[in-house]
């Protein structure tokens, strides 16, 4: 930077109340902060992955089509739709679209929806993975940048925080059709 302007920089800092070594450790801690921020997220979404495969492969293949009452999702439904969330929010990321997927996500759920259990299993599986490693490649700069995520204009932090919320509601919901037939998510177990 020329010195006049880092001059104007520090007369403009100063009357502000602020010294270039409070910005500069602003600096380190906002990428600090950063690296945290993304640290949580993909310890977040690696616990989200582990738990719904956990529960899913709890549940015995009899009970895939159970709905608590009729106009609610089947376990299979949930696996579908949890699927389809992976495979189009990362599209709002930047991230392509995988071949043989619809990039509206209603059609795209439909089309998971008519796979066989084991496969939507295994795409709901590659998709949670696919939004991890999407986390994991996050730069500072492109979570900051402004998205529109499913209408919502916000920023790619902010649909991130709309994904895993999402996410967790839906664990919820496995969870508790699990309980409602008498199925134990393995991370409750007692040994």
């Amino acid at each position: 930077m020329p010195r006049r302007t880092m001059a104007v920089l520090a007369l403009a800092v100063s009357t502000l109340g602020l010294s270039p070594i409070a910005l500069r450790a602003q600096a380190v801690s906002d990428s600090a902060e950063f690296v945290n921020w993304r640290g949580v997220q993909e310890y977040d979404i690696g616990q989200l992955r582990e738990k719904i495969m956990g529960v899913s492969r709890a549940i015995p293949k009899s009970k895939l089509s159970w709905r608590p009452m009729d106009g609610t999702r089947s376990f299979h439904d949930i696996f579908a739709h949890i699927a389809a969330e992976g495979i189009i929010e990362p599209t709002s990321f930047g991230v392509a679209l995988p071949a043989g997927s619809l990039a509206d996500f209603d059609a795209e759920e439909a089309r998971l929806r008519g796979l066989t259990d084991e496969q939507v299993l295994a795409a709901m599986d590659r998709s949670l993975e696919s939004l991890g490693k999407t986390i994991s490649g996050l730069s500072r700069q492109r979570a900051n940048d402004p998205i529109v995520f499913f209408g919502v204009k916000t920023y790619m932090r902010g649909a991130i925080a709309l994904s895993m919320g999402d996410l967790h509601e839906h664990l919820g919901q496995l969870v508790s059709y699990a309980r409602m037939n008498k199925i134990v998510p393995p991370w409750s177990r007692k040994s």
